[in-house]
């Protein structure tokens, strides 16, 4: 599996090795993939979606993930299967779809000997492409390849012509199993001019010359390679995309929490204002005092008889209390009697939705701790660019949630999950 940054000449190994195999030279070259020089002449070979614009080294030159079958001439015991990818790096901002491309096509193939990476070697030091190139790409990287099936192809220059830094490659990603160097002039290089010249001929046919032992060492090494299965790329995507879910599934619910805040204060205010009327309107009767005049009969006793007799009477003034019921106030009292039980329940159910976001978002965070530390043991996974901008984007979500202890909460499980990243 070739991988590598865009424009790096990953399609113009293909030809080299098709030039190998088929037997190709100065004056017969053999051409898989069509280039800014040479028109295909293997169509057996060809891919016809499999290249945009040939002038354009800006954008990756290949759309998708092609493989070319190739039988030793030799050894016919030997078939090899060389894949193509999509660059990275890619000015068209598609190196996540790129990836997906790659994984797949190395999930469908099952087994691999080798993953090649293709670096210019006239570039010195890395560039910040080449830098996220490497970082996005060693997320997806499986561990077990990375340690045993690593290769290294230098192109564009001799060996010691190479200023690229390799010290710096084995730091950043791994140690390659091997390195090989290959300039492909035979490929790079407008054939009108060297082929009317006969010094530049001969500079070219030395240097395929020198390409086709290069390519013998490198087949060698990949014979000694022993396959690895590519289960955990399959392992690795399904992390990745888990992973990616659950950071957007807790932006969501962080954003939602936000809104259940709002409405929880909303429904308390509400159920303050409720009580406060029905506290002013709880007296909705009042007393009345009425003063009236009430006979009251003087009896007499009659001695001889020795009974009462009616005397007459007099009038005595009295008081009387009773309460008034006030129909607006009773009216106002019980309609808000009423009120206030729904206005509990609402609040009741505005506190638990809270309280489930909460631990929705805490469950988002779980998941992505465990998709992380999980990533950390079969993949050479980092803290890339991708991931930085999606726990931004967390973080700014979480520091508008209004609720301090809350948003201090969150903030600091979202700094605990970034710095285990980083580790």
């Amino acid at each position: 599996l070739f991988v590598g940054e865009t424009g790096v000449g990953k399609s113009t190994l293909i030809n080299v090795l098709t030039n190998y195999f088929r037997n190709g030279s100065s004056d017969n070259i053999k051409i898989a993939v069509k280039s800014k020089y040479f028109k295909v002449t293997e169509e057996d070979l060809e891919h016809p979606s499999s290249e945009f614009d040939v002038n354009d080294q800006t954008s990756s030159q290949t759309s998708e993930c092609f493989h070319y079958d190739f039988e030793h001439s030799t050894h016919p015991e030997y078939k090899f299967r060389f894949i193509d990818s999509p660059g990275l790096g890619d000015t068209r901002y598609q190196d996540r779809k790129n990836l997906e491309l790659i994984i797949e096509k190395a999930v469908n193939e099952k087994y691999l000997n080798a993953i090649v990476f293709v670096i210019n070697g006239r570039q010195a030091r890395y560039s910040e492409v080449i830098k996220n190139t490497i970082n996005g790409f060693n997320n997806y990287l499986p561990k077990s390849l990375l340690e045993n099936n690593l290769f290294l192809i230098i192109t564009q220059t001799k060996k010691l012509g190479a200023i690229f830094q390799l010290d710096l490659f084995k730091k950043e990603v791994a140690i390659p199993k091997d390195v090989f160097y290959m300039d492909n002039l035979m490929f790079s290089c407008n054939p009108n001019e060297w082929r009317s010249d006969s010094l530049s001929k001969l500079e070219v046919e030395q240097s395929w010359e020198l390409s086709r032992k290069t390519i013998v060492n490198f087949l060698n090494a990949i014979e000694n390679s022993e396959f690895k299965s590519t289960e955990d790329f399959q392992k690795i995507a399904e992390l990745q995309r888990d992973l990616a879910t659950q950071i957007q599934k807790a932006i969501e619910e962080i954003s939602k929490i936000n809104g259940a805040i709002i409405q929880l204060l909303n429904a308390k205010h509400e159920c303050e204002n409720n009580e406060n009327i029905l506290e002013d309107s709880k007296n909705y009767t009042r007393e009345e005092v009425i003063e009236f005049l009430e006979y009251i009969q003087t009896p007499h006793k009659n001695m001889i008889y020795a009974e009462y007799v009616d005397a007459g009477g007099r009038f005595v003034r009295r008081r009387q209390t009773f309460k008034e019921v006030i129909n607006e106030m009773k009216e106002r009292y019980d309609r808000h009697f009423a009120n206030s039980i729904e206005l509990k329940v609402e609040e009741k159910m505005r506190c638990s939705n809270l309280e489930i976001l909460v631990k929705g978002v805490e469950s988002c965070y779980n998941s992505i701790q465990r998709d992380i530390e999980s990533l950390k043991i079969i993949s050479k996974f980092n803290f890339d660019r991708g991931l930085k901008s999606a726990f931004d984007k967390l973080k700014s979500i979480a520091e508008n949630v209004s609720d301090e202890n809350l948003k201090t909460r969150q903030l600091k499980r979202i700094s605990e999950i970034e710095e285990l990243s980083k580790i």
